[in-house]
């Protein structure tokens, strides 16, 4: 009876250092790296505590991965700087790009089923020509869209821009022949979800956690917003920690609507890094080298250029990841990138050995490598062509930034531009009177103040871009111009 009752007390105890709970002496918790070598868990938190105060990083969810399954989770900093509370275990953040993955897998799932056919031409799924699909009719008259097929979007080869609004006119088209090469393109996965809910009658959001966060109980994950998250959940914070409220998506975004926390995503690495719910074969297929990257960075200017420095790790993109080979084996990873918002996961497959980085702070990625390196001995990742901005520890990120001057909003200016503003067809931005303010919203149901810094120039608190207001030779409001990131978009007056 005593043999048993030791053997019982080491088995709870070593359950709870390899499950999702965290033992009470984390220094006790020893975490693999990919190197065969270990640190403990403590060294990790108090690495990563000092990284994150140097690199003005606002918070940070974590959580590894080791022999295909989570280990460890922990969360540091500040969800948010106006209530100053910590983020914990169940704190949702904006994952941005994390939902291609997710999107992938699913896809993966009803390819699997003969439901659709990863190089059969995308338009034939379709019930009508796709000039009857008001968001897609730019393209009605290029033959190229036959060559668009649910690989080429997973492996971003369409051809297609990030953002429609990068193309001179705002229209979607071709900027490479599809096929030609690696071209990041969040539009290929609007259109591939828009082709996949035609299949299937059934939205994205639904699909997905019938299919995928439910059977995986991610039960703090949607690609639409839950009213469950508003009690706990992050606000993003720009490098000058300009706040950006977390979007309460009412449609959901194959490319960028996902909610989550780090403990969820690493479930889903964990189901793929297992074949759970998918065939080995169709996950092999997923994670394999699709098309190599031969670009300079995966945005910007550069990503035009070509250059040979990633060949040593076979730098290249499988069905709905990045990948690469190291001296530890294969990895796949991926990104999520938004004005207030990074993330990055990075997973060893041969070693099963990951982690998962949420963050809501536009200076993470400069620490990014830093604590990949600390905490599971990743060297290979592509940070460099990624992007990432490694952070100088003789200098910091500038202070906050002091809170924007306002002017009032003369009744003239409020009456002559309420009404609804067209980005592209089904994209809305409304304002209205109300209570005799300004108000603004994207989905008329959560509706934010309009704010102004002079007479020309508006912004909505909380959301990351300003705008201003075109009027015709009679003076009426035409039009709205968005500023994002460097881009002008423009929104047509509608109503």
């Amino acid at each position: 009876m005593k043999v048993m009752f030791f053997w019982l007390t080491l088995l709870t105890a070593t359950m709870s250092w390899t499950g999702n709970a965290r033992a009470d002496d984390v220094d006790d918790l020893r975490l693999r790296r990919v190197d065969g070598t270990d640190i403990s868990a403590g060294e990790v938190e108090r690495y990563v505590a000092a990284e994150i105060d140097s690199g003005r990083v606002t918070g940070l969810q974590m959580a590894v991965i080791s022999d295909g399954r989570v280990v460890y989770t922990h969360e540091f900093g500040l969800k948010s700087r106006t209530t100053g509370l910590a983020p914990d275990s169940a704190t949702v953040f904006a994952c941005c790009s994390l939902g291609k993955p997710v999107f992938a897998y699913l896809v993966m799932q009803l390819v699997e089923e003969g439901k659709l056919d990863l190089d059969h031409p995308l338009v034939d799924y379709l019930d009508r020509p796709i000039d009857d699909y008001p968001e897609w009719s730019s393209l009605k008259d290029d033959g190229r869209m036959r060559e668009i097929t649910a690989r080429r979007v997973l492996t971003h080869t369409t051809g297609w821009p990030n953002l429609r609004a990068q193309m001179e006119d705002g229209e979607l088209g071709f900027v490479y022949q599809p096929g030609e090469r690696f071209s990041y393109s969040g539009e290929g996965f609007a259109f591939l979800q828009f082709v996949v809910e035609q299949i299937t009658g059934t939205p994205l959001d639904v699909l997905a956690r019938e299919r995928i966060f439910a059977p995986l109980n991610m039960s703090r994950t949607s690609y639409l917003w839950d009213e469950a998250f508003e009690a706990d959940h992050a606000d993003g914070y720009t490098e000058e920690q300009r706040r950006i409220k977390m979007n309460r998506y009412s449609q959901s975004r194959a490319g960028g609507s996902l909610v989550t926390r780090a403990s969820d995503f690493a479930k889903f690495v964990v189901a793929v890094l297992n074949a759970k719910g998918m065939k080995q074969s169709s996950i092999d297929q997923m994670l394999a080298a699709q098309v190599p990257i031969l670009s300079k960075r995966m945005f910007g200017p550069l990503a035009r250029e070509t250059t040979e420095d990633n060949k040593p790790i076979r730098l290249s993109w499988g069905l709905g990841w990045g990948r690469f080979d190291s001296e530890f084996g294969q990895a796949f990873f991926h990104t999520g990138h938004d004005l207030g918002w990074e993330n990055y996961a990075v997973i060893y497959s041969d070693k099963k050995i990951g982690i998962v980085l949420l963050s809501n702070s536009s200076n993470f990625e400069s620490i990014a490598q830093r604590i990949t390196e600390r905490a599971i001995g990743d060297r290979n990742s592509p940070f460099e062509w990624l992007g990432f901005q490694r952070f100088d520890q003789s200098t910091r990120p500038p202070p906050p930034e002091p809170e924007r001057e306002t002017v009032p909003i003369d009744s003239g200016t409020c009456n002559a531009v309420v009404g609804e503003y067209e980005v592209r067809p089904g994209d809305l931005i409304l304002l209205r009177l109300k209570d005799g303010r300004l108000v603004g919203s994207g989905d008329g149901k959560t509706w934010d103040e309009v704010m102004a810094v002079s007479e020309t120039e508006f912004f909505i608190d909380g959301k990351p871009y300003d705008f201003s207001f075109r009027r015709d030779s009679t003076g009426a409001v035409v039009s709205m111009v968005i500023s994002y990131q460097g881009m002008e978009i423009p929104a047509k007056k509608t109503k």
